[in-house]
């Protein structure tokens, strides 16, 4: 039986997957952004692993607190970063209380939560109203693909489509949808360009990631 948390450990040293956490990093930066009203703000992380992405997002925003949530204890005792707080436990029971939070983020979480509605209810519950919920996962269409060859133990995939009616029934309003990383092994020279135009064409649900941007209703 793979041991999930061994498995993550060993990837995440892998060059590509450094390079796909730091494309994760740019497109969640650039959605809080282009879409966020405050200068300081609070914020958490669903499923925070070792805790690197939630690390090197803090460099960006190094005056604001950022939290951090991981189920595996192990995992999270790897984070060695003091600025981010980091403790173990469930997205199904956040251990914080009600409206604390301006800016919740699940990047390439969601594809492995076994119940993303109470996820979702507690995500809710710890954001402030007009709170921010950014979601990244990989788009269905290659994850197929890719799950042909490796076991990328994802139990959840979601169209655009169905992605914003769920938040839509668990209340929360869709504000931006869009797709992102032309390439997931390596940077492409003028990615960014490429990526651009695609989204001009409305064929960003090409690329292989998906991002959306949400609001508490």
């Amino acid at each position: 039986m793979t041991d999930w948390n061994d498995e993550y450990i060993r990837k995440r040293k892998i060059k590509k997957r450094v390079y796909r956490l730091h494309q994760r990093v740019s497109a969640i930066d650039t959605a809080i952004k282009k879409n966020c009203r405050k200068n300081n703000f609070r914020l958490l992380e669903i499923a925070s692993g070792d805790g690197k992405f939630l690390s090197e997002l803090h460099k960006l925003y190094s005056k604001n607190e950022f939290f951090g949530i991981e189920l595996s204890e192990k995992l999270a005792n790897l984070n060695d970063d003091v600025s981010v707080k980091i403790v173990c436990a469930s997205g199904e029971n956040l251990p914080y209380e009600a409206s604390y939070f301006d800016i919740v983020v699940m990047p390439a979480a969601i594809e492995h939560i076994k119940n993303v509605g109470a996820a979702l209810t507690e995500t809710k519950r710890v954001l402030k109203d007009g709170g921010l919920l950014i979601i990244t996962w990989p788009n269905p269409f290659w994850d197929r693909i890719n799950g042909i060859f490796v076991d990328t133990g994802h139990i959840n995939s979601y169209r655009f489509s169905v992605m914003s009616r769920l938040l839509n029934n668990f209340g929360f309003n869709t504000i931006k949808k869009y797709g992102f990383m032309l390439f997931p092994f390596f940077d492409i020279p003028l990615h960014r360009f490429f990526e651009n135009i695609f989204g001009y064409f409305g064929l960003d649900f090409l690329l292989f990631n998906y991002l959306i941007v949400s609001e508490k209703r």
